[in-house]
């Protein structure tokens, strides 16, 4: 009888222990919740060439909605496997050292771009509720 209270107890401990680190795992933080985790994952998802999910994760709603609208999201698929997606990465490894400038709420972060092979000038990161978006 002692026996299975024993074996009884051992296999409750264990399935609370398994629930909670489940639960634990189910709770991992976002990477777009921080800025610096989002131009990391950026960066991650280029080196990796998964550009639908670059898109789709990285495009502010929004923008993401007016691609889907417009069926638009495969051609850029397309300019993201070539040079485009090379020179983002580019710019990505570039600012995620630096330090951004923030508007007053710091819900928008502009960096400075002075990346050969790119005439952009800048490049805005836009926080929407708890995730940070590329707005440019």
């Amino acid at each position: 009888m002692k026996r299975i209270k024993s074996i009884v107890l051992l296999v409750t401990a264990l399935t609370l222990l398994s629930q909670t680190q489940g639960n634990a795992e189910d709770k991992k933080p976002d990477p777009r919740e921080k800025l610096q985790a989002t131009i990391d994952y950026g960066i991650r998802l280029i080196e990796k060439k998964k550009y639908r999910e670059l898109i789709e994760d990285f495009c502010h709603p929004d923008d993401l909605k007016d691609l889907r609208r417009v069926e638009k999201i495969n051609d850029v698929v397309v300019s993201l496997q070539g040079k485009k997606g090379q020179v983002l990465l580019i710019v990505l490894k570039d600012i995620k050292d630096k330090e951004p400038r923030y508007n007053s709420e710091k819900t928008k972060a502009t960096f400075p771009v002075d990346v050969e092979g790119t005439s952009q000038e800048q490049i805005v990161f836009e926080k929407s509720e708890k995730h940070w978006y590329l707005r440019n």
